[in-house]
């Protein structure tokens, strides 16, 4: 893999030549990760939303967040859980979803369908809870929406010049 690194608008911009080869995926999030350090604009910018966690940090920090969770995510208890989890959510919530189009030969949006999928996964295996993204009549859930609301608020900091965003945080103002 040939990482090529620019600087926009003094903003440090990451170009791969491909991440679609596990090998490249796992250089840049594993074997060379110091390599491609996220930089206290980015900390800083996403510090609201992800804290000083693992998806948010750098250097030994990073370090100790990603050995403590390979341990866990590694354990045989995690893996029965996920598993288990998975498979109960596609038979129990995908399935119908998917069947219930066939059933009255409507279009739907795959997209939505899968997002809600990933959602109520993580949900059930980080938090213990279904938030019932994928009950009959796919429900708008008000958790989902703030997650989505939130992750599209952070986005934004990264095309709105920083002292715009930290006023519009002060003063609680939104988009």
């Amino acid at each position: 893999m040939v990482p090529l690194c620019l600087k926009v608008l003094g903003l440090p911009i990451l170009i791969v030549s491909s991440l679609s080869d596990p090998r490249n995926l796992e250089h840049l999030l594993k074997t060379k990760f110091n390599a491609y350090p996220k930089g206290p604009y980015f900390r800083h910018t996403l510090r609201d939303f992800l804290g000083n966690g693992i998806f948010n940090a750098d250097d030994d920090i990073w370090k100790k967040q990603r050995k403590t969770a390979s341990i866990e995510f590694h354990s045989s208890k995690f893996k029965n859980m996920t598993t288990t989890s998975l498979l109960e959510l596609v038979q129990k919530r995908l399935l119908p979803v998917l069947q219930e189009p066939v059933d009255r030969s409507i279009s739907i949006d795959l997209q939505d369908i899968l997002l809600r999928l990933t959602f109520n996964n993580v949900c059930m295996i980080a938090f213990g809870v279904d938030p019932g993204c994928l009950s009959p009549g796919l429900p708008e859930i008000p958790f989902a929406k703030a997650f989505e609301a939130a992750t599209e608020a952070t986005v934004l900091r990264f095309v709105t010049p920083t002292l715009v965003w930290k006023i519009m945080r002060h003063f609680n103002l939104r988009k």
